[in-house]
C-alpha cells in the first residue's frame, strides 16, 4: 500500500505536540493535503477551509490537541486527536502531497498509540469513508476492527468506525459515547486517511462521488 513504507535513511523526522503557535502551519497542511478532493468528494472536506483561528478555537473550546511531524524542522504532517471517555478519538490526519509515501502518517499513528499508553488510554477510535475499502482492509491489518458506521450530512453510512484497543480488555468491553457530546464529534472533518496512500484516489467508490478525476 502506498504510504506504508519506510521513512528513507538519513530522513530526520521528528514528532511533538503543537502548541497555539502552530496554528497557521496546521491549517496549511489541512488545506493543502485536502486540496485534490476539492469539489470531487461529498460531502465536503472541512480541512478544505481550515483556518489558523478554527484550529485554536478546536484547541481551545473543544479540547483537540494536535501532533506535528515535521521534516528537518519543517511541518510536513499533523494528526488531531482528543481523550473522552476513556477512548483517544483521532481524527484529520493529513501529509504534505510532496511527503506522501514515506511512512510518516505511519509514525503519526504510532505516535498516537505511545501517548494513549503514556495517559493510560487503551482504546483508539476513529473514522473512515465508508466508500475506501482498501483502505479500511489496510486499518485492519493495523489491528483496528470495523465496528459500525456512521451518517454525515445527511448521508446514510458515510462513516465507518474503527477502533483498536492497545491492550486485553473484555469481549464485552465498548465504549459507548455520550450522545449529548457527540454531535461536535459528527460534525468535524472525518478522517482523511486516503490522502496517505495516493493509489487510493483511483478507487472506485472514490470516484463514484467525483465528478471527473481529469482536473486532478
Amino acid at each position: 500500500v502506498a504510504g506504508a513504507g519506510h521513512t528513507p535513511e538519513g530522513d530526520r523526522l521528528t514528532i511533538r505536540l503543537a502548541s497555539l503557535d502552530d496554528a497557521p502551519a496546521i491549517a496549511r497542511i489541512s488545506r493543502e493535503a485536502y486540496a485534490e478532493f476539492a469539489g470531487q468528494v461529498e460531502p465536503p472536506f472541512r480541512a478544505l477551509t481550515a483556518t489558523p483561528a478554527q484550529v485554536r478555537q478546536e484547541m481551545r473550546r473543544h479540547r483537540f490537541a494536535y501532533v506535528l511531524a515535521l521534516r528537518d524542522g519543517w511541518p510536513v504532517g499533523h494528526l488531531r486527536y482528543r481523550v473522552r471517555d476513556g477512548s483517544m478519538h483521532m481524527s484529520r490526519l493529513a501529509v504534505l502531497p510532496a511527503y506522501r509515501g514515506q511512512a510518516i502518517g505511519r509514525r503519526l499513528m504510532e505516535w498516537a498509540e505511545q501517548e494513549a499508553h503514556r495517559l493510560g488510554v487503551l482504546h483508539l477510535r476513529g473514522e473512515v469513508r465508508s466508500v475506501l475499502h482498501r483502505l479500511l482492509e489496510w486499518y485492519k491489518a493495523l489491528g483496528y476492527e470495523a465496528t459500525g458506521t456512521r451518517p454525515l450530512s445527511g448521508v446514510p453510512h458515510c462513516l465507518t468506525i474503527i477502533e483498536k484497543w492497545l491492550d486485553e480488555h473484555p469481549a464485552s468491553a465498548r465504549v459507548e459515547p455520550d450522545p449529548a457530546d457527540e454531535q461536535v464529534w459528527l460534525e468535524e472533518t472525518p478522517i482523511a486517511w486516503e490522502l496517505l496512500h495516493p493509489a487510493l484516489a483511483e478507487l472506485p467508490g472514490l470516484r463514484a462521488h467525483s465528478p471527473s478525476r481529469n482536473s486532478r
